[in-house]
């Protein structure tokens, strides 16, 4: 009420058990009836109750308090007091709902968010049926109310814009005695209690996380019929973690510019023999990830024959042979990991995007950069997902196609230029200058080119859809600012001209009361005028 505007000694407090959406309500709404009230504006915080977590490890008793508290309650609200509204030709009615265009599901908040979702639903619908009468409905987000952005500006955005008070600066900080002082107040000690139950719930999620990662990987060993070996589930948790995926993409980052630079003109022999080093202990760490993950699944012979697995296998395999076959001495596959390295391109979504910076810097520090995520569009992830398959494919082909041409072909001195080579193939330009010499050089082209031609007009096509998607979007929000514009309008046309009849009222009271005093003077000077003649006359 203070965003509104309105003083505490006018708020009337009526405690009433909601859970019974029925009789409560009913209760609540012949309540306010009883003392005369006219509800104008209903604004239900139909968020406020919720359990996450698990959902077969919550209570039915808790599932059935949220939904009749979310779903029922804030249903027959609507019902009583928009009957009410319809008659009296105005009103506004607010809900908390879900976002615009929201997921279907949320994993750890699947009732919680299917009953935001009905709220998000049942305001759309209410909208469309009110239409027209003078009554609007609004429905603002759950993230609006102290969470991630400001009451106030929330409510801006709704037909009660107009009502808003505007959020005052926060209260200077205090100085440190008196800080030190509050330390021995009730609330701080409520707030270290708070703190170290936050902590218990942490430590319990935690466990709870610990023993689904244990039953997921059982379940998954029951299924592919392989043995669970000790710390396999630990093994695998780790290795799927997305900090764990991110490192791992970077490793792998790391060790393409080292092969590039290996392979670049002008080098020295001493920065060569230093990065050949450090292409050895990158496919040391690429090794032991290789048999991790092979022991997660139980050392099974027909997990090795998985196309990820395959093609880590190659990425290994001349740092494995190379102590005893000298033929592949100077071959170099690492860049094969960039087939896995695509497993991280699904991270490219807005809320993934905040997972990982989240992990990687912690919630404070990813603030700033959240901030800044709001104005990435889904779209410009689409655009990196697919610029980033297309450079898979094409350090790929360069790379492959350097290692079977570089020693009998003399155009083929660098990696520069198997890169230009690969760029105007898949381009499907083909401008002859260059051309392969071994038949392993042409088998690669032939592959790449063909890959290309399926994957680089589907990957097109995904940007092209996430672009008119972003553009139904931004229609569907101009739409909805246009009418909460004119609801807006409508509800201040309202308010004024329900002000406008309050002082009307008021007048014309005033004036009757005026009109009470003049015909009270009259009769007062008649008298007065008369008891004058009575006195003369005698």
């Amino acid at each position: 009420y203070e965003t509104l505007g309105v003083s505490a000694d006018r708020i009337l407090q009526i405690p009433m058990n909601l859970a019974d959406p029925s009789g409560g309500v009913a209760l609540l709404h012949s309540h306010i009836k009883e003392e005369g009230l006219d509800v104008c504006i209903l604004f239900v915080c139909s968020d406020q109750y919720s359990y996450t977590g698990n959902f077969l490890e919550q209570k039915v008793d808790n599932l059935d308090k949220m939904l009749a508290l979310n779903v029922g309650a804030t249903t027959v609200l609507c019902r009583l007091f928009g009957e009410d509204m319809l008659k009296a030709g105005r009103g506004r009615i607010l809900l908390i709902g879900a976002p615009q265009g929201a997921s279907l599901g949320v994993a750890g908040a699947s009732a919680f968010a299917g009953s935001m979702a009905f709220i998000r639903t049942l305001a759309n619908g209410l909208r469309k049926e009110f239409a027209d009468t003078g009554v609007g409905i609004s429905c603002m987000e759950t993230s609006s109310l102290g969470r991630d952005g400001s009451l106030t500006q929330a409510l801006e955005n709704t037909c009660v814009g107009f009502l808003v008070k505007k959020e005052v600066d926060a209260a200077p900080q205090r100085a440190p005695m008196e800080r030190k002082v509050m330390l021995a107040t009730p609330a701080a000690e409520q707030r270290r209690r708070v703190v170290e139950e936050s902590n218990t719930f942490k430590g319990e999620t935690e466990a709870m996380i610990d023993r689904s990662v244990k039953d997921e990987y059982l379940r998954l060993a029951e299924e592919e019929g392989f043995t669970p070996l000790p710390y396999g589930a630990e093994i695998d948790r780790f290795q799927h973690a997305p900090l764990s995926e991110v490192s791992s993409a970077l490793l792998v980052g790391l060790a393409l510019m080292v092969y590039v630079l290996a392979r670049s003109p002008g080098i020295s022999e001493g920065t060569v023999r230093v990065l050949e080093a450090s292409t050895s202990a990158i496919n040391a760490l690429f090794t032991i990830d290789y048999l991790a993950r092979w022991w997660c699944h139980g050392l099974r012979l027909n997990y090795l024959l998985n196309p990820i697995m395959i093609a880590d296998l190659l990425s290994i395999l001349p740092f494995l042979l190379r102590p005893w076959v000298a033929e592949v001495s100077e071959l170099e596959l690492t860049f094969l990991k960039l087939i896995r390295v695509q497993r991280i391109y699904r991270f490219f979504r807005p809320k993934a995007f905040k997972s990982i910076l989240r992990i990687l810097l912690g919630p404070d520090q990813a603030q700033p950069y959240e901030d800044g995520l709001q104005e990435v569009r889904p779209y410009q992830l689409q655009v990196l997902r697919t610029f980033g398959v297309v450079f898979t494919l094409l350090f790929i082909t360069a790379a492959l196609f350097y290692e079977a041409e570089q020693v009998v072909n003399p155009q083929f001195g660098d990696i520069f230029s198997s890169f230009y080579f690969s760029t105007i193939a898949l381009s499907t330009v083909g401008f002859g200058d260059i051309a392969p010499m071994t038949p392993q050089g042409r088998l690669v082209i032939t592959v790449a080119v063909i890959l290309g031609l399926c994957l680089i007009p589907s990957e097109a096509s995904l940007v092209a859809a996430a672009i008119s998607e972003e553009q139904r979007l931004q229609d569907e929000q101009e739409a909805e600012k246009a009418l909460a514009e004119a609801e807006r309008a409508e509800a201040q046309l309202a308010w004024d001209a329900a002000r406008i009849a309050e002082l009307e009222d008021q007048t014309r009271e005033e004036r009757a009361r005026l009109v009470e005093l003049e015909e009270q003077a009259k009769s007062w000077g008649q008298k007065d005028s008369s008891r004058s003649a009575s006195s003369e006359a005698r």
